[in-house]
């Protein structure tokens, strides 16, 4: 009895153990399981994820390859290599066609953003050889080696990646120019990945899972990572979960990594002792508790899954929406639109309801009709992908033309055409706009008064001959050119320029300017030669001759005239030595040469000692031969190089190179000296006269020439101090003198910024007309203590420094200011500006000048500049090539102070010059010198021979005036007018100044 009640006991208490161990096993399976299928949702959630930043990340690749690639079809690239071709130069036409290319990059760089933020840092046009033509951003970089293009370059777009030390990596997209089936250049479009493909990968980044997407390049390149990652392979297995997604074949990897949530509820002892203390109903409502909760993590798992598949459809259709191309899904049996983006429907002006209603051949011209319809999908289904274009018409009845890239599909077990359009309107319109420049440029090559052909380099074959050309030589198209142009050879002409056109690298050299003479019509021509790119891609020879018999003939007619002036102008008529003017003339060379070449020099000034009693004792004649003896000593004492100068009366001027120091200018002196006191026979009468010299040798003396003849000169007065018969060195005492010019510089440094300089204008008239033709603005000083100061006291001391430059545009911006006020009020009167040759030099000169005139709204017909001639000897073609841009404006240039400088025939003819201004040292002294009455007689005369105007400066007296309209000089300035007045005085000047009696009789009796 007791027995069996013990036993049902122990039974039921082992029932109930087992059953409360079974709802205990039963509860611990169900949490592992449900932990299982919640961890197995969270990761297929973050695959998807991946999956999708994978595909939004190829998109943006792919669109921005297929971006770049587009546009180095632009027409504005191949206006530039047609105008390269063509052997336009930078100054004529081709720098607008890079202006032209840097618009397009410009518009492209500012439409292709995303997320609202631009999507290129910078897009560069980059040339065959790797030098970038033009960039949308500043680069000191002058070529990229990187890209440099070979012979064997095909074309097509490439993306290249480069390590950027501070903002991560660059992707460049580089892309072949293809012209005339051959690659000329590169478009390279630079993208920063962390700033543009780290947004995509954030995008969906709203996930509870602590996750990690990285873009990978091959070798396992890390380029943009959401988190810090330095090696994808570097982490543990058991924590996270690696998947990887490849971007189409480029490469490229979008790799993430999932962390996992390896803590189980399982493993907490805490668990396992609530499990054992907890009784069967706590055990069977903590598994309800735990069912539902898991029920509801999965549901919640679920709906995120849901929610985020919803939130990356509508992020493409965004990136589809921001697309600049027209996409489109169309249905193949009806031609009806069935999905469109944005930019479609703001292209057609219709919402996207709208656009939905309507059909593809209702747009197209190309195919409206059923019958081209299905022509169309016959071969899109035969070929699966479609390139073509077709033209149509918006709803207002423009027209247009598109692109379309067409591909066949099935989507969702259904056929479909998916279309990318493409608007090429604007790239029509500008091919016809090439088309009608490229007529105008044939027009403007059968019109010009110059012989323009092109030849084969090899063969010397011609390729092209303008009009001028064939009228003189016959057709010449396709004959030898040696065997055509030259008869009687037997092989190409030993002058043919063809070896130099040509640099070592076989790219173009500069263009090579030459005169030659036909040998059998004796005509002369001025050619300028240069190799350009043809068609096929070879360079060819390109020649442009001018006919220049008539120039020559008159250049030779007047190399006598101006050999006579020469001799006037720069040599002393008694001793045939050079004068003063020669002498500075040459002492300025010397110094830039001295420079140049790191020598010395020695600038001596003699004086015969007792002259004075020889010319009161024998008479001026006796005087005058023992000159003459003594410039003869000189000049065959000394070397060919040097420079023997009478400077006036018993006085002379050397100049003596390559003197390194005093050791070796004394046996020079001393050599001098002996021969000079050697008795001298004069009309059977011996002289012995003795000799001061005063001595300064540069550059230990650094100065300019009139201050090293000061020198000089104060060094011969100390020699006759010291006894005569003798040689002084002047001592420069050089830091006082130096600190004083910095000083008074500095003080004009400082008087410019402060607004303390003034223009004053001195009127120029046309004594035959009477009336006022212009003023010349004059720069005065009004200094704060010292009241108004001549530019005499300042404007020699900034000659050739820095400030001569900011004084120059400071002159020019009020003169044209000036102009402005007098054209709003009435009075067109034209400004003559005194400009220095280093402005003129200075980059950008003719850019800043119309940008002036276009501030200031005035013609550059009102504005006239005026250069010195000596100042442009050294850079003569530079110089030339800024005034023709400034001539083109309208602005013209007077040559200053003619007649006081080299005065070279060459100047006037490669000058682009229309005005001579007569130095007012000849004018003022014409009446009573007649050494100065021929000079300004020969200025004029050139200025005729040449067909420019002459003023002459310095007309003090009526007397004056009137010779000078018998000489043929109409246009006069000086005392004799009116002095320098402010602007303020001009209108009463003109109102109540007439012109004298005298010049307007003398003006009429020279037209009778």
């Amino acid at each position: 009895m007791h027995q069996s009640t013990f036993l049902t006991r122990s039974n039921a208490i082992r029932l109930g153990g087992l059953l409360l161990g079974g709802y205990i096993s039963l509860l611990i399976g169900l949490v592992y399981l449900g932990q299982i299928h919640l961890r197995q949702s969270l990761f297929e959630q973050a695959k998807l994820t991946i999956e999708k930043q994978a595909s939004a990340v190829n998109y943006f690749l792919s669109e921005q390859q297929d971006e770049i690639k587009e546009f180095t079809k632009n027409p504005a690239l191949n206006n530039f290599f047609a105008n390269r071709a063509m052997g336009m130069s930078m100054k004529y036409g081709l720098r607008a066609s890079l202006l032209t290319v840097q618009n397009e990059l410009k518009r492209l760089l500012n439409r292709k953003k995303l997320l609202g933020q631009p999507v290129y840092t910078a897009i560069s046009f980059v040339d065959r050889d790797g030098s970038i033509l033009v960039s949308t951003k500043e680069t000191e970089k002058q070529k990229v080696r990187s890209f440099h293009l070979d012979g064997d370059s095909a074309p097509g777009v490439s993306l290249r990646i480069f390590d950027n030390k501070k903002l991560g990596y660059d992707a460049y997209y580089v892309a072949t120019i293809d012209y005339h089936n051959q690659v000329t250049g590169l478009i390279i479009a630079e993208v920063n990945l962390a700033k543009v493909v780290l947004p995509l990968l954030q995008h969906s980044e709203n996930n509870r899972v602590d996750n990690t997407l990285m873009l990978i390049a091959p070798h396992d390149k890390i380029l943009v990572s959401t988190a810090p990652v330095s090696d994808p392979n570097s982490f543990s297995t058991r924590q996270q979960t690696t998947l990887s997604v490849p971007l189409d074949d480029s490469g490229y990897i979008l790799k993430g990594i999932i962390r996992n949530n390896q803590q189980m509820l399982l493993t907490s002892p805490w668990f396992l002792a609530a499990i054992a203390l907890l009784s069967l109903p706590v055990v069977g409502g903590l598994f309800l508790l735990l069912r539902l909760n898991n029920n509801h993590l999965l549901l919640q798992a679920k709906y995120l899954a849901s929610q985020q598949q919803e939130q990356e459809l509508r992020y493409f259709r965004r990136l589809l929406d921001l697309s600049t191309d027209l996409i489109a899904v169309i249905d193949p049996s009806t031609s009806r639109y069935l999905d469109v983006n944005q930019t479609m429907c703001t292209f057609f002006s219709l919402d996207r309801e709208q656009l939905l209603k309507k059909k593809f051949i209702d747009h197209s011209d190309t195919y409206r009709t059923i019958e081209q319809w299905r022509l169309f999908l016959k071969q899109i289904r035969k070929n699966e992908r479609i390139t073509d274009e077709y033209n149509g018409q918006h709803p207002d009845g423009s027209p247009f033309f598109i692109e379309i890239n067409a591909h066949y599909a099935q989507l969702d077990d259904r056929e479909a055409i998916v279309a990318i359009f493409r608007d090429i309107s604007e790239r029509k319109r500008s091919e016809q706009v090439i088309q009608q420049a490229n007529q105008r440029v044939n027009a403007v090559l059968a019109g010009i008064d110059a012989i323009v052909y092109v030849m084969d380099m090899e063969t010397h074959t011609i390729l092209y001959a303008n009009t001028a050309a064939t009228t003189l030589y016959g057709d010449l198209v396709g004959k030898t050119c040696w065997q055509h142009l030259h008869s009687g050879q037997t092989g190409p002409c030993s002058f043919c320029p063809n070896d130099k056109l040509l640099g070592d690298d076989g790219k173009p050299a500069e263009t090579y300017i030459w005169e030659f003479q036909h040998g059998e019509n004796n005509l002369w021509f001025h050619s300028a030669d240069c190799a350009i790119p043809w068609d096929d891609g070879r360079y060819v020879h390109l020649q442009v001759a001018t006919d220049i018999t008539a120039r020559i003939q008159n250049e030779q007619a007047l190399q006598d005239a101006h050999s006579q002036l020469e001799a006037l102008a720069y040599y002393d008529p008694l001793t045939r030595l050079a004068n003063r003017r020669l002498f500075i003339d040459r002492l300025q060379h010397a110094l830039h040469k001295a420079d140049r070449i790191n020598s010395g020099l020695a600038i001596c000034y003699l004086d015969l000692d007792e002259f004075k009693q020889i010319n009161d004792t024998y008479g001026h004649e006796a005087g005058d031969d023992l000159l003459v003896q003594v410039g003869e000593r000189l000049l065959n004492n000394l070397r060919g190089e040097d420079t023997v100068a009478r400077w006036g009366g018993d006085e002379f001027a050397l100049l003596i190179t390559n003197q390194k120091d005093e050791e070796q200018c004394v046996e020079t002196l001393s050599r001098l000296l002996d021969c000079l006191t050697t008795p001298y026979e004069i009309r059977s009468t011996l002289f012995q006269v003795t000799t001061s010299v005063g001595v300064t040798l540069y550059p230990k003396d650094n100065g300019d020439p009139e201050t090293l003849l000061r020198h000089a000169d104060q060094a011969m007065y100390l020699a006759k101090q010291k006894g005569r018969n003798c040689y002084h060195f002047f001592d420069p005492e050089q830091d006082r003198r130096i600190n004083m010019r910095l000083e008074q510089i500095n003080c004009i440094g400082k008087a410019i910024k402060q607004d303390e300089l003034r223009l004053f204008y001195q009127p120029k008239i046309d004594m035959a007309r009477g009336r006022v033709m212009g003023a010349e603005a004059l720069v005065r000083w009004q200094h704060p203590e010292e009241g108004l100061l001549p530019p005499v006291r300042f404007l020699p001391l900034i000659e050739g420094h820095r400030l001569q430059l900011s004084l120059d545009w400071w002159v020019l911006d009020k003169a044209m200011q000036q102009a402005s006020f007098w054209q709003t009020n009435g009075e067109e009167l034209s400004i003559s500006v005194n400009i220095a040759a280093q402005t003129i030099q200075q980059p950008g000169f003719a850019d800043r000048l119309i940008e002036l005139l276009a501030d200031y709204g005035i013609d550059g017909g009102l504005i006239e500049l005026e250069i010195l001639e000596s100042g442009i000897i050294d850079e003569l073609d530079t110089i030339s090539s800024v005034i023709r841009q400034c001539v083109e404006t309208g602005i013209s240039f007077a040559l200053d102070d003619y007649g006081t400088g080299f005065s070279s025939l060459t100047h006037i003819r490669r000058l682009p010059v229309q005005t001579l201004k007569i130095d007012q040292s000849f004018v003022r002294e014409m009446l009573d010198n007649r050494d100065d009455f021929h000079i300004v007689e020969g200025v004029i005369g050139l200025a005729r021979a040449f067909e420019l105007e002459v003023i002459a400066e310095g007309v003090e007296t009526t007397k004056l005036g009137t010779q000078l309209l018998k000489l043929g000089c109409n246009y006069a300035q000086g005392y004799c007018i009116a002095k320098p007045m402010p602007s303020s005085e001009i209108t009463d000047w003109r109102k109540q100044y007439k012109v004298p009696e005298e010049w307007l009789k003398a003006a009429a009796e020279k037209t009778v």
